[in-house]
């Protein structure tokens, strides 16, 4: 996880789809995953080789409680496959999740 270093309270003000279009939402930050993420905001960098300008710009700094979960490593061109939004959404190994998951699944 990456969470901002002096990020305002709810930082889905300053990272979201609508304000960095580098990050395309995935798994609790998903619309199909039926979860409301609260304050945590959780999405694919669009281009790997993104992810250094994306951190620089919004201050983000390691941290294992963070509130922004950025995943790389592969070119996401539109909706995040929901292949990897309930690899994303099972990552969290919570019931909430996990019943998403089966959800996605039985549906697709």
């Amino acid at each position: 996880m990456i969470g901002g270093g002096s990020a305002p309270p709810h930082p889905t003000l300053s990272i979201s789809c609508e304000t960095t279009p580098r990050i395309a939402l995935s798994g609790i930050s998903d619309p199909r995953s039926g979860i409301s993420g609260g304050s945590v905001v959780e999405g694919w960098v669009r281009k790997p080789e993104d992810i250094d300008d994306l951190i620089a710009d919004h201050l983000l700094l390691p941290n294992i409680a963070g509130h922004v979960v950025l995943h790389f490593g592969r070119n996401i061109d539109g909706p995040v496959p929901i292949g990897l939004v309930m690899a994303d959404l099972a990552d969290w190994n919570g019931p909430r999740e996990d019943g998403e998951v089966t959800r996605l699944v039985t549906r697709t």
